[in-house]
């Protein structure tokens, strides 16, 4: 592996803090907000906790922090200013304790994370952005979590990760305590997409998405981090917080299936990061700009957890409880659309409330070679209830497990699962010639094959757009009835019969669009700023329309064409095959995409993002 080093020492930094209890204009310190609270069981939150206001000096800003693991109470935060990039170590009252001087690299450091790494020690993680037209990467420098006092070169070890897809643009990273597997979320239009690379991690390492959270559709994520115990999970985006628990022996990916706890921040933004203090499910958020607050928030255990207590040992005479599932029986079929009772019967030698009883019920999938899913869809309480089946969008095998659990008034505890499954049909894919390559749900199929698919279910059946068979590189054609490359199919009791037409790639082409300037990782000093490109229509057809993307990275915000906005937008530029856009842009940090799509009026085409950075 590569290896860095990093100058540690206290003496180069110098930061001011400005502490709630004494601000600098000499008022007092304003009251807690309480945070809005959406999505799933948060319950009440703790009102948050204004900690204090760190001034890091003109033209530096607080990219991402990380509480240390080794140093109790001890906050570390990579901050950027027009010299470089450092590494300082806070107390949780924003006072400065140590520094580490980062040596200049080719991209800028967007989030930290701590987590296992080489020996027995925890080690501290930098991740930074190293994409490029022809490269999609993310490299992330690992070292040791230092001792304070430690002065002089700290070594690292560069690890670099490579996507088989195109991220939007990766800002946060966390490491598994339990598995050291390591996590990147870059945000999207469709959602922010999980990206993980198994341990152990190499100089080398192939990310593959396992996940998309949809909750972060349209906003940039600013910080991901997990609590050392592995239970909470937290995604930073915007003015939000997102947690997810994650129960004893559940994957990292099985718990972000799941509907997290939506914390809303009014008038904030933690373009700083986030991360878990390490106290319960604390955690701290640092806002943007060179003079950032640093605010504490912890919200109360989640109920779930609740379920994962040990359970009481019976005292001698106190009889376990006896549940009884009566519906629904193992032996029911269900199909998208039914609607599915649950009853139960307690018995007990002590008084039984029917309340205690409490009820999970989870969907579970697991596709082939893929990670498998465990997506908890109910929680409730009492004795009878129901759950409607919605949409699955997957092909089979697919379950739900229905667990009903009750503590008795001593403590004691018992529990019953039923599992049930679905009612299928078959759906047979065929390509001409054979040998495509076709996406249902979320299953890979070579033509001819077969899916066996929920009755009631809508499905997304999507060709590839190329296909290389027996050396010969096809593009999808069309289907025999018809109808856009991407289909979605509703599901009946009848087997469906699916084919579609390959023809020859040699005289067509795929649309494209690239950003010509600012190149990637550059400084701008002029002004305007030029932002220019390229488009070239697909199939032979014309380009119809072209879409440019930007946004201000220190302050979260969108160029609409017009003005800056909160919300994610998109402006015309001028030109359509060569395009060009200029905008008067403050010294800061800027990403540009660029989208076009042919006369067809089909998908979407970005090209590469390009990071770039303005200076006066």
């Amino acid at each position: 592996m590569r290896s860095t080093r990093f100058s540690f020492s206290m003496a180069a930094f110098v930061v001011c803090v400005m502490f709630v209890a004494a601000c600098s204009d000499g008022s007092p310190a304003s009251d807690p907000v309480a945070p809005a609270v959406s999505g799933g069981q948060c319950g009440t939150l703790v009102p948050r906790t204004q900690m204090a206001t760190v001034s890091l000096g003109a033209g530096s800003t607080s990219d991402a922090i990380a509480a240390s693991r080794a140093h109790p109470g001890v906050i570390w935060a990579v901050v950027s200013d027009p010299g470089g990039q450092d590494l300082l170590a806070l107390s949780a009252d924003g006072a400065p304790v140590a520094g580490l001087s980062i040596p200049a690299i080719d991209a800028p450091l967007e989030d930290i994370a701590i987590g296992p790494g080489v020996g027995d020690r925890d080690s501290i993680y930098l991740m930074a952005n190293t994409d490029t037209e022809e490269s999609l990467t993310v490299s992330v420098y690992r070292f040791a979590e230092p001792d304070l006092t430690v002065t002089g070169n700290v070594d690292s070890e560069t690890l670099v990760f490579e996507f088989s897809s195109i991220p939007r643009e990766v800002n946060g990273m966390l490491v598994d305590p339990e598995t050291g597997d390591a996590y990147f979320v870059a945000s999207g239009l469709d959602g922010a997409a999980v990206f993980t690379a198994e341990a152990p991690l190499g100089s080398t390492n192939e990310l593959r998405q396992v996940a998309t959270v949809s909750r972060q559709v349209g906003r940039l994520i600013s910080g991901a981090d997990i609590t050392p115990d592995g239970r909470t999970l937290a995604i930073a985006a915007g003015d939000t917080v997102s947690l997810w628990t994650r129960s004893q022996g559940e994957s990292v990916v099985g718990a972000l299936t799941g509907s997290p706890c939506v914390i809303d921040l009014p008038g904030f933004e933690a373009a700083g990061g986030l991360t878990f203090s390490g106290q319960a499910n604390e955690f701290y958020t640092l806002g943007g700009g060179s003079s950032p607050t640093l605010l504490a928030q912890r919200p109360p255990a989640d109920p779930r957890r609740a379920l994962e207590a040990s359970p009481a040992v019976p005292e001698p005479g106190n009889l376990a409880p006896v549940i009884e599932v009566l519906a629904p029986t193992p032996e029911l079929l269900w199909r998208v659309g039914d609607t599915i009772n649950l009853e139960a019967s307690i018995s007990d030698d002590q008084e039984v409330n029917d309340r205690e009883l409490t009820w999970v019920v989870t969907l579970k999938h697991c596709a082939p070679e893929k990670t498998c899913i465990d997506r908890r869809v109910m929680e409730f309480s009492g004795t009878e209830g129901e759950f409607h089946i919605d949409e699955i969008g997957y092909s089979l095998p697919v379950s739900f497990e229905i667990v009903a659990n009750y503590v008795d008034s001593e403590g004691v505890e018992s529990s019953q699962t039923v599992e049930i499954f679905p009612e299928a049909t078959s759906v047979s894919l065929r390509s001409d010639p054979p040998g495509a390559l076709i996406t249902v749900g979320d299953e890979s199929i070579l033509t001819p094959g077969t899916a066996r698919l929920i009755i009631g279910d809508s499905i997304v059946v999507e060709p590839q757009r190329v296909h290389t068979i027996d050396g010969t590189e096809f593009a999808f054609g069309n289907w025999r009835d018809g109808g856009e490359r991407v289909r979605s199919v509703t599901v009946g009791a009848d087997p469906i019969d699916l084919e579609f037409e390959l023809v020859l790639a040699a005289s067509l082409g795929p649309i494209s669009v690239v950003i010509d300037t600012p190149a990637n990782n550059t400084v701008v000093s002029e002004s305007p700023v030029l932002i220019s490109g390229r488009a070239a229509g697909g199939f032979g057809r014309a380009v119809d329309q072209v879409k440019v993307f930007l946004q201000n990275r220190d302050n979260d915000l969108y160029w609409n064409g017009e003005r800056w906005t909160e919300q994610w937008s998109w402006f015309d530029p001028v030109g359509r095959e060569d395009w060009t856009y200029t905008v008067n842009l403050d010294a800061g940090r800027y990403v540009a995409l660029a989208f076009a799509r042919d006369t067809t009026g089909g998908v979407w085409e970005e090209s590469p993002q390009r990071f770039f950075s303005v200076r006066r």
